[in-house]
């Protein structure tokens, strides 16, 4: 900036009018390329994150008074004598959810969440921040051992809610169609 100014004094001096508005043209510009805000979306991720916090109530509880279809608890270590199955019409059926909730406390399956997440670059030419948008994410409702298709429903879901975030942050339609999704499911 200094020999710009340097040669502002100079124009000034020596110039004719003509010569000074062309400078001030070309001040201007330089003005509008290093002050110019920016921001894009570098990329889309769509995740698979383990939920930590799974409440599987739907598929019964251990007690130590046995309900109505309860299955007799043969953990090893026995907090509870019982499984009291929900959900179920039948002795079967509660079988089946004994079943499933012990696989999942021996980690045989898990429930996981899925949220979309924006990598975008703001700043001015010159730097930039990267940041994290995500959309908030379904949690609870997702057994990690589905077949994609069977949540791709959700998956959509999270793409238009953080979608719609970054339209509400002054990122253009095109801005956000033209950014490229990826996924780690």
């Amino acid at each position: 900036m200094i020999i710009i100014k340097k040669k502002r004094t100079q124009y000034q001096e020596e110039s004719t009018g003509t010569e000074k508005k062309g400078f001030m043209r070309v001040k201007q510009r330089l003005h509008r390329v290093f002050n110019k805000k920016m921001k894009k979306i570098n990329r889309i991720i769509i995740k698979k994150l383990l939920d930590t916090d799974a409440d599987l109530s739907y598929l019964g509880k251990f007690s130590d008074d046995a309900g109505e279809f309860a299955v007799k608890h043969s953990d090893e270590i026995k907090e509870y004598k019982y499984f009291n199955a929900g959900n179920v019409d039948n002795i079967k059926q509660a079988k089946k959810n004994y079943k499933r909730i012990m696989d999942y406390e021996k980690g045989r399956w898990s429930m996981i969440g899925i949220r979309a997440d924006a990598k975008i670059s703001t700043g001015q030419k010159g730097w930039m921040l990267v940041n994290t948008l995500s959309s908030g994410g379904i949690w609870g409702i997702i057994e990690d051992d589905w077949d994609v298709k069977d949540y791709q429903e959700i998956i959509n879901e999270q793409l238009y809610e953080l979608k719609d975030v970054l339209r509400k942050l002054g990122f253009s339609k095109m801005q956000i169609e033209k950014a490229k999704v990826e996924s780690e499911i």
